[in-house]
């Protein structure tokens, strides 16, 4: 699954959070049993990395805002 197939199967998922890193943007979504991080870079407005996971301990950041 390409980058573009990947950020389509977003809109299935559910917005969660999201938190700030320097000049990137991370939103999480919940989809099926896993979540998922995009990472957004503000310059440019465009997603530039997914990461898929079902590891709780990855959600502190979100907890921790």
């Amino acid at each position: 699954m390409d980058i573009n197939e990947k950020i389509k199967a977003l809109e299935k998922g559910t917005y969660l959070s999201e938190r700030k890193e320097d000049q990137i943007l991370v939103r999480l979504y919940k989809l099926g049993n896993f979540y998922v991080e995009s990472f957004i870079e503000l310059r440019r407005n465009k997603i530039v990395h997914l990461i898929a996971f079902n590891s709780n301990d990855l959600l502190l950041p979100y907890i921790k805002k």
